[in-house]
């Protein structure tokens, strides 16, 4: 994907940049990111800091001609607590080191640009707590009449596997192996390079294999999971995400979102389970019944040990052996 133009300062940035813009050394840092996704998360955290910085300064340099060498290293402060101190330590953390990259840049220029305040320093991130739903739980939404056997097989094969939604929607008929009871998937998480798709397998258990066969028939090539209708006239959907059997497409992940979350709701939409509930509450589970660290850190496909903390709490000592 091409990375976004950002329209570049029209007037020169100089040595100095006493005379620049707040907004100016941003465009400039900015047009110089190679990456999209690094691009498109530093403009966030950038742009809203310098907005701020010309609401919020004082009113005489207040504006779109605020210049950075006005801009003191407390506004900064200021200006990071108030966007972003009631967000997540992972939003925070990310913003910050956006933040403070943009203002070493332009020091390292030599131009004139305040610094990240000593105090506003990096957050531990704390393990946000899982979802986990009961197995009978799941077996008796799964036995209601009303629940399509497609439901069913994708919902028991996420718990049972313990993959992420998308990749068993992304999977194929010709990627499965029934007789194994596996599957392969492209994985974006699973590798050492950041983005970097890595083929993984997962492996399912009885009611998945229960529910797979009948929910394929005959069928060998194609999504493994499609809709219940074919696609509109002219709408444009990739051969790849087509059953050639069939005609119908490729189950899309908002769709499958709204299949749980419908039967789910107890309180209207947006109430209900959601799809990773039961990726978590597999590997909770699995975290319960006492498996090895190791074995449980294959099947999450995490990078990192500490990630585990979500499901279980392993000791220090086994988390140093990995």
């Amino acid at each position: 994907m091409e990375r976004p133009i950002v329209t570049a300062p029209s007037v020169e940035m100089r040595s100095d940049l006493c005379l620049g813009t707040a907004r100016e050394a941003a465009e400039q840092f900015l047009c110089s990111i190679d990456s999209f996704n690094t691009f498109r998360a530093y403009r966030i955290a950038i742009l809203r800091t310098v907005e701020w910085l010309e609401n919020h300064g004082s009113a005489d340099i207040e504006g779109t001609n605020r210049l950075l060498a006005s801009v003191t290293s407390e506004e900064i402060g200021q200006a990071m607590v108030s966007l972003w101190s009631g967000a997540r330590s992972s939003t925070w953390n990310a913003r910050r080191a956006a933040v403070l990259c943009w203002l070493s840049w332009c020091r390292e220029r030599g131009w004139t640009a305040p610094t990240m305040p000593a105090d506003l320093s990096r957050v531990k991130p704390v393990p946000e707590p899982v979802t986990v739903l009961s197995r009978v739980a799941i077996e008796s939404l799964t036995a209601r009449e009303a629940i399509h056997l497609r439901e069913k097989t994708l919902w028991w094969m996420i718990f049972e596997t313990c993959a992420r939604p998308r990749e068993l929607l992304q999977a194929d008929i010709e990627h499965l192996d029934l007789v194994e009871r596996s599957c392969r998937v492209q994985s974006r998480r699973s590798g050492h390079g950041s983005g970097r798709p890595v083929e993984a397998t997962l492996r399912w258990g009885p009611m998945t294999d229960q529910l797979l066969p009948r929910l394929l028939q005959d069928r060998t090539q194609g999504p493994v999971f499609v809709t219940h209708r074919r696609p509109r006239a002219g709408k444009l959907v990739g051969c790849g995400d087509l059953c050639p059997h069939t005609g119908l497409a490729r189950l899309s992940y908002d769709q499958a979102r709204y299949l749980l979350d419908s039967v789910t709701a107890v309180d209207g939409l947006g109430t209900g389970w959601r799809l990773h509930h039961l990726r978590d509450s597999g590997l909770a589970h699995l975290a319960a019944s006492g498996i090895d660290v190791g074995e449980l850190m294959s099947k999450a496909r995490h990078r990192r040990p500490g990630q585990l903390r979500r499901y279980m709490m392993p000791s220090e000592s086994k988390l140093m052996e990995l």
